[in-house]
């Protein structure tokens, strides 16, 4: 097998047709992204809206889909959207075929005709070429169906839940083996249905011959395809960090040096530069792709006459100039001057002014979430002393449920099972009866004698040295914890240190009952629909990876708050840095601080070695108290010298 037979060809093909593709891309993502989105979400919001929630998340998604109305659009808003997501596909491989063929086409002109070439999937025998999109196309190709498909996230801790189970994460293995078969046995079957305009049973039955005997051969060039086009894709990437890089070490003496760094290199490269090189790599892959159907046609003997199915348009035709010969490295070229432009700009502003350094500061508050979890026995006195100890963290997180005589415990779950072994149900038994029973979690060694608290201990001790976010796991055996909670709060005198959220909707409109000055939030893994304004929520408590940048904002329009929970790895730190969040709900919170807030330091230093500058030149004399600002400037004190 010669496995680079097609590259050259490939190669030709996607250097002569990458400007026209980009443009066809940008168009179409622009008129998804601002024409056709926004027209679906005001359509699935107002027919949320007739629902008596008017919202979806995973507490009410049962009580929603009751009403016939909401699925019935939901999957009509679903299968619009995988013909936006085919008529994306069709227009690359038409402009593809068109520029294969030594034709061109307008840009007008590729819209209408893909358009016209997908219509027929509106027809019944070909519902299962949108499912095929939907479904499988990205578990062979990641890059093949963009927009909102790649933002759908399976929620960590479902994902936690599945690699827990043998059998779940068995048949999930079994499940994406399938997928993946069946993805190659009909790889190109949306190929035939575009060009050859037959029904989608009938291209798939033409793709199953065109790979009849070399299926695994198809899978490697599919795969080799990826690895091939990102490593001939990366070159363009490399060069702009590495000139970069040349910036750096020529201006690094300048004073706001750290932060521009940070600030161009991660953002510039996470915002720009690596969404840039998907594009390309999915235009190369998908030439490549092209090429490989034509050739797998010619060895079938089931060429076809793609071109009569392609008509002829006037396209004026232009000089070949310098700057379409290089096209990419313009491209790249442009955007290393305007990053280079950013970082000088940066350490300029902030030598002029060195308040602007602090414009750089992380603001996101960090929890700890069950006390310090990863450090001691979740929900326990020792995770909560932890905490208090932990001078990064400025929240303490716990859950609060209720024993069989009525008296709020602190436990995440209604069993003590995770915690002892023992499957006793809380509800079930007494104080007395439940604190018999010891919890060590995965610290049988070094907390051994660890027990459930009750919320009111906890409140006693460590009210006044840390605030609380208080999850209520609401449940109809113990209607009163609401009340029960808000009346510990008061005794303790904590109404200002302590907010509460809640998985239950019902709950925190009880909360906000006794005490409307209250602040609740809605802890959610998933949310459609307008949750935003929801009566008596004043902020949200959201799974880490459904957050984006435009729940961010509409969450913020409303002058609302978001926290997102549980990050615990750096990737997840990652995800999050940039958006905005406005706290992180971590086992982890030193880990948390280290990662959220690294321009911090240098920001800081900046700004109190400018006030030091300015004393000096007023009085003349050295003021040593820079340490004492950097202390009083930061609220938190770290021994490993990052203040």
């Amino acid at each position: 097998m010669h496995i680079f037979n097609d590259r050259k060809e490939a190669r030709a093909l996607y250097v002569d047709v990458r400007g026209s593709l980009l443009i066809y891309l940008v168009a179409f993502t622009c008129l998804r992204a601002l024409v056709l989105l926004p027209i679906f979400s005001k359509i699935w919001g107002w027919i949320l809206s007739l629902t008596p929630e008017q919202f979806i998340y995973e507490w009410n998604i049962i009580n929603i889909f009751k009403n016939p109305v909401v699925p019935i659009a939901g999957l009509l808003i679903a299968f619009v959207y995988c013909m936006i997501q085919l008529w994306e596909l069709a227009g690359i491989h038409i402009c593809l075929e068109y520029h294969y063929e030594g034709r061109k086409i307008p840009l007008l002109r590729l819209f209408v005709l893909s358009f016209k070439k997908i219509f027929r999937a509106w027809h019944p025998r070909n519902y299962f070429l949108l499912i095929y999109v939907a479904l499988i196309i990205p578990f062979v190709d990641a890059y093949h169906v963009s927009g909102l498909s790649k933002s759908f996230q399976i929620p960590e801790y479902i994902m936690d839940a599945i690699l827990a189970s043998p059998i779940l994460s068995l048949l999930t293995l079994v499940g994406i083996l399938a997928l993946l078969f069946v993805a190659l046995l009909y790889f190109f079957a949306e190929y035939v249905f575009v060009f050859e305009g037959v029904d989608f049973p009938e291209a798939c039955r033409k793709s199953g011959r065109l790979t009849k005997g070399k299926r695994l051969r198809v899978g490697f060039k599919i795969i080799f395809s990826q690895l091939y086009c990102w490593l001939s894709c990366l070159r363009g990437l490399v060069l702009v960090i590495l000139g970069l890089i040349g910036l750096i070490f020529l201006m690094g003496a300048m004073t706001g040096a750290e932060i521009a760094i940070r600030t161009v290199v991660v953002q510039g490269t996470q915002i720009v530069l690596i969404p840039l090189t998907e594009v390309f790599v999915k235009m190369k892959q998908h030439a490549y792709l092209l090429t490989y159907y034509h050739r797998l046609e010619a060895e079938a003997g089931e060429e076809t006459d793609i071109a009569g199915s392609l008509p002829d348009y006037p396209v004026r035709q232009r000089k070949k100039r310098w700057i379409y010969a290089h096209f990419t490295g313009v491209l790249y070229a442009v955007i290393f001057l305007t990053m280079a432009v950013t970082y000088a700009g940066i350490n300029i502003a902030i030598s002029e002014d060195p308040e602007v350094a602090l414009s750089f500061f992380n603001s996101s508050e960090i929890f700890a979430h069950k006390g310090y979890s990863s450090r001691a026995p979740e929900n326990t006195m020792d995770a909560f002393q932890l905490a208090v100890d932990c001078d990064v963290a400025d929240w303490i997180e716990l859950d609060v449920r209720c024993t069989k005589d009525n008296i709020p415990i602190v436990i995440h779950d209604a069993s003590i099972q995770k915690g002892s072994g023992e499957d006793i149900c809380v509800y079930d038994v007494t104080l007395e009866e439940l604190q018999q029973h010891k919890i060590p979690y995965d610290f049988t060694d070094t907390y051994p004698n660890a027990v459930v608290p009750t919320l009111e201990e906890v409140l006693s001790a460590y009210g006044q040295s840390k605030y609380f976010l208080i999850e209520i796991k609401y449940d109809d055996r113990a209607p009163e914890l609401p009340a029960q909670i808000i009346e510990l709060v008061k005794k303790y005198g904590l109404e200002d240190r302590v907010k509460i959220h809640s998985g239950s909707y019902l709950a925190l409109t009880k909360v906000k009952e006794i005490d409307p000055d209250m602040p609740c939030g809605l802890i959610m893994a998933i949310g459609l629909g307008n949750y935003y304004d929801l009566p008596g929520v004043d902020f949200f408590s959201v799974e880490h990876s459904f957050v984006s940048s435009d729940v961010i904002s509409q969450v913020h329009l409303r002058n609302k708050q978001i926290y997102v929970w549980t990050v615990n790895d750096r990737t997840s730190f990652d995800a999050v840095r940039y958006l905005g969040v406005d706290g992180v709900i971590t086992d982890y919170p030193d880990d948390a601080y280290s990662e959220l807030h690294s321009n911090d330091a240098d920001a800081l230093q900046i700004f109190v070695d400018s006030l030091d500058l300015s004393r000096k030149s007023e009085n003349g004399t050295t003021d040593a108290t820079s340490g004492e600002t950097a202390g009083a400037g930061g609220s938190r004190n770290t021994e490993d010298g990052d203040w």
